[in-house]
């Protein structure tokens, strides 16, 4: 019994996968990205609806259908977070002369700095580094601090000193040199590159720059922005090499969800739906987004979008029925019947004509042979049976 039960199962999970893989699927994309979306009901009623549409279906994946509808906070917020945290706690440490911890609060922030989007992480960078610089002075380390301090000025050129610091660290700031001359960093890694915050070309790739330190930061759609420091001597390439770090799905998708909405034009936002569409695996988009009125009310509207008849016109959102009914596609015609099949003449193996095989001619002679000795006897029996009434016989 068990065994049959779950061939049953099995059957009929077959049989409904076979029926969904007939139905086209539609994502349904909300492009409010804040907090507490209204569109977020009507996308449920709008995947609700495609559950039950007999030539259409949701997205196959719950986390897709989250990625495309719900809030994510900004991929910076936690870091910026810490690293506002572990400046304080520098700061803290130098106001209380523990230079050791310091500089140890100061250095491990920096890793997590350069995770941070580029240009976002320059000026966090920037300010680290400052005081990093001030505790390597307070450590009696002056060339190293003169590093740090050249390294500060060149991520924030605009960097203002705090009126109560000592003399002798604004003048260290002030008096800090680069050493002169360029050379090349060798990048090793894939995506975009990025140094001090600018955007300079693709990794793997060789770059020149200025002698002296650098921030060195790799970003991609689908990887985590990484960074390193890079020192560069003008008598032998410096080399970065910056691991990749791929993000989740939920993630790309959510990107690409922004993409959209932050597109600088209409050609921008085609390729970013494009994009989206492939990622998803769907020719059809439904988009929902909010729109603050003058009197401080917010209303949503709707819009579809299909890779072959483009965009309909921007609205307020109909009943979920009547927007699937504008994408499904025309129900299939039953096929005609079949014509009946043509009359042939049955043909023997051989090729031969049936009324050409031995057979066939022996059977035909045989019944006419056997007419003719018939009609024969018939009639000799009719012309005996004259003669003999002609003689009075009966």
């Amino acid at each position: 019994m068990l065994a049959r039960a779950a061939l049953a199962c099995a059957l009929l999970a077959g049989m409904g996968t076979a029926a969904r893989a007939d139905r086209r699927p539609v994502a349904v994309v909300n492009l409010d990205t804040g907090k507490d979306s209204p569109a977020i009901a009507p996308i449920r009623l709008l995947n609700g609806e495609l559950e039950e549409n007999p030539r259409l279906q949701r997205v196959p994946s719950s986390n897709d259908e989250t990625a495309l509808r719900d809030y994510r906070p900004p991929e910076d917020t936690e870091l910026l977070e810490e690293s506002r945290l572990a400046l304080l706690k520098t700061r803290a440490y130098l106001d209380a002369y523990d230079i050791k911890n310091a500089i140890q609060t100061a250095s491990n922030e920096l890793t997590n700095v350069g995770a941070l989007s580029p240009p976002a992480a320059v000026r966090p960078y920037a300010d680290l580094v400052f005081e990093l610089g001030v505790a390597k002075l307070g450590a009696g380390r002056a060339d190293e601090a003169n590093v740090q301090m050249v390294f500060a000025r060149r991520l924030a050129p605009d960097l203002k000193l705090a009126d109560d610091l000592l003399p002798e660290i604004v003048s260290a700031y002030e008096h800090a040199r680069a050493p002169k001359g360029r050379g090349t960093i060798d990048v090793q890694g894939v995506g975009r590159v990025w140094i001090d915050g600018l955007e300079v070309g693709d990794a793997p790739g060789t770059f020149e720059q200025d002698a002296g330190p650098h921030l060195v930061q790799l970003t991609g759609p689908e990887r985590h922005p990484r960074g390193m420091r890079v020192d560069v001597d003008p008598k032998a390439p410096a080399v970065a090499v910056i691991a990749d770090a791929p993000l989740s799905r939920e993630q790309v998708l959510y990107r690409a969800r922004v993409a959209i909405v932050t597109a600088p034009d209409a050609m921008a936002r085609i390729a970013a739906i494009r994009k989206l569409a492939l990622l998803v695996g769907v020719h059809d988009i439904i988009f929902l987004d909010v729109v603050s009125e003058a009197n401080g009310k917010r209303r949503i509207t709707e819009q579809t979008w299909q890779d072959k008849a483009g965009f309909t016109a921007v609205q307020a959102p109909v009943p979920p029925a009547e927007v699937l009914d504008t994408l499904a596609p025309p129900p299939a015609e039953p096929p005609p019947d079949p014509p009946p099949p043509p009359f042939t003449r049955p043909i023997a193996p051989d090729g031969t004509p049936w009324y050409r095989r031995t057979n066939y001619q022996v059977g035909i002679g045989v019944s006419v042979l056997a007419a003719i000795v018939t009609s024969i006897v018939y009639g000799s029996r009719e012309g005996a049976m004259g003669v003999g009434s002609k003689l009075g016989f009966k």
